[in-house]
């Protein structure tokens, strides 16, 4: 759990859970559920449902080419194109090229390009390149290597810059960024961003407490078993994950996904979505598609 001024991001095995500003990314196995301001975009397979304001595309079977006003998405084979307005996204086999805005994301196999704003992060396996405004962070295997700032530090074990000292033992980190201290010690993690501290059983930020048990997250601003970050409140219990930022509202149940954007709600089960968005609702049943 990474927050760094509004952002904040969530790696747990292959799930990742990305808040940049008003915009959430969660990566789970092969399913990538993102939302940038109005913007849904899942993709689950070979099938992506994207939802951008008042506007559906659903592409199901290897090819498809739509254009919606300034929109044009293409895809084939496994190769998606898609311009929304300034937005550009690309899905080559398990390669993800997005660009929405200031926004790239792409995503190769286990390598995860994403740039949003000066934001750059890259997922290579167990390689992570991070940049976030001036900032940079690289995990190759064990090792961390982050640029914060003006600041680069690359000692595997030992990284000092300025105020910030990270160190890297084995599964161990421990990082200290300004005011930041984040120490990862197997499944454990502390992390300490200004009044933040963060560990793996106990959380605290400014008045938040989270508390993380075995495969559960309780994660308490406040009251404990329920996170209350300013109007955000996040519940995770085993692999039930609930999560509350602002109108904002996801469960995740196993494969079961209930999502409360604003006026949005998607669940997915199973093979099941169904998603309103402003004054639309679909649902899609396997390969049926009611709108």
């Amino acid at each position: 759990m990474r927050h760094i001024g509004q952002l904040t991001m969530r790696d747990i095995g292959q799930s990742t859970m990305r808040h940049i500003g008003q915009l959430t990314m969660r990566d789970i196995g092969q399913s990538t559920m993102r939302h940038i301001g109005q913007l849904t975009m899942r993709d689950i397979g070979q099938s992506a449902m994207r939802h951008i304001g008042q506007l559906t595309m659903r592409d199901i079977g290897q090819s498809t080419m739509t254009h919606i006003g300034q929109i044009t998405m293409r895809d084939i084979g496994q190769s998606t194109m898609r311009h929304i307005g300034k937005l550009t996204m690309r899905d080559i086999g398990q390669s993800t090229m997005r660009h929405i805005g200031q926004l790239t994301m792409r995503d190769i196999g286990q390598s995860t390009m994403r740039h949003i704003g000066q934001l750059t992060m890259r997922d290579i396996g167990q390689f992570t390149m991070r940049h976030i405004g001036q900032l940079t962070m690289r995990d190759i295997g064990q090792s961390t290597m982050r640029h914060i700032g003006q600041s680069i530090m690359r000692d595997l074990t030992m990284k000092h810059v300025g105020r910030s000292t990270m160190r890297d033992i084995g599964q161990s980190t421990m990082r200290h960024l300004g005011q930041l201290t984040m120490g990862d010690i197997g499944q454990s993690a502390m992390r300490h961003i200004g009044q933040l501290t963060m560990r793996l059983t106990m959380r605290h930020i400014g008045q938040s407490t989270m508390r993380d048990i075995g495969q559960s997250t309780m994660r308490d601003i406040g009251q404990l078993t329920m996170k209350h970050i300013g109007r955000s409140t996040m519940r995770d219990i085993g692999q039930s994950t609930m999560r509350h930022i602002g109108q904002l509202t996801m469960r995740d149940i196993g494969q079961s996904t209930m999502r409360n954007i604003g006026q949005l709600t998607m669940r997915d089960i199973g093979k099941l979505t169904m998603r309103h968005i402003g004054q639309l609702t679909m649902r899609d049943i396997g390969q049926s598609t009611m709108r």
